[in-house]
């Protein structure tokens, strides 16, 4: 019997804590990923040690593997990327973000985590994915705030590139501006957009013809407009502010694209660990 334990302890493999990963300059060990797992699976952990034969165990074990994995890639990039900018995320801010989710769900938040316990996932868990969206949120407007400073630029560019498209109506117009009070502006001649003037003005650009003369009165400024060309858009069903909401989001995933791509190239990603060592992490279980 001795001697079966001990050829037994032999044979099995033997795991230290090991770097799994590297991020830049952040290594992630063995460890780090185990108590990720533990975070993740909860109560469900041991259950899953002890039928880990089973090929529903082992393929669970794999995917939490691999979420945790790349959810702590991507916490060492955006760690040293703030430390870089003298960001952070405090206490008090994922306990307000927590308790804005619970109220979204219509639950106080000692229910909401009891809920979310029950189903598997912990509090700490809960928080740190919080944490990271925070600071990913933080550190993403810091990036871009030289791109993207409001509605105003966004539509701006999104005009630019519905005309450029051909997604949006547009006229080719002769205009003077006269404002109650001021000397008038114009007349100039320019290409014209839904978003580019006043809606009442636009109204009576798309329903005049080429060659019309009209004349709109708004609450600040009397408008007269000759109009020369007229181009309409392809898809009359869709309203301009739909098109302008579709174009700040298409903008909003460039940029974070954009930003994603700039993080992946200054700290780069090396995984020396693609599955689980599952004796492993089931130690104690």
């Amino acid at each position: 019997m001795i001697h079966l334990l001990v050829l037994t302890f032999l044979t099995q493999p033997v795991y230290h804590d090991e770097v799994v990963a590297v991020v830049g300059s952040k290594a992630i060990f063995l460890s780090n990923v185990k108590q990720g797992m533990t975070e993740a699976l909860g109560s469900r952990l041991p259950v899953l040690c002890r039928t880990s034969t089973s090929m529903h165990s082992m393929s669970t074990l794999q995917m939490s593997w691999i979420e945790t994995l790349q959810m702590l890639m991507q916490q060492a990039a955006l760690e040293q990327a703030a430390s870089g900018r003298s960001v952070s995320v405090s206490s008090d801010e994922v306990d307000a973000s927590l308790k804005r989710l619970a109220h979204q769900h219509k639950k106080t938040v000692r229910r909401f985590l009891a809920d979310m316990a029950a189903s598997g996932f912990s509090e700490s868990r809960l928080r740190r994915i919080l944490r990271l969206q925070l600071l990913q949120r933080k550190l993403f407007s810091y990036r871009t705030s030289s791109l993207l400073m409001g509605r105003s630029q966004v539509a701006s560019y999104g005009s630019w590139r519905l005309q450029k498209q051909g997604a949006v109506a547009s006229a080719k117009v002769r205009m003077k501006v006269t404002g109650y009070g001021t000397a008038p502006e114009g007349p100039v001649t320019k290409t014209v957009l839904p978003y580019s003037v006043p809606p009442r003005v636009w109204d009576a650009i798309r329903q005049a013809n080429p060659g019309d003369h009209i004349s709109v009165k708004t609450d600040i400024a009397l408008y007269e407009v000759d109009i020369l060309e007229y181009h309409p858009a392809p898809h009359k069903d869709i309203s301009p502010l739909v098109l302008q909401e579709n174009l700040m989001n298409k903008r909003f995933m460039e940029l974070t694209s954009k930003w994603t791509k700039e993080l992946q190239k200054k700290y780069p990603v090396q995984v020396f660990r693609q599955a689980p060592p599952i004796p492993y992490l089931c130690q104690g279980r």
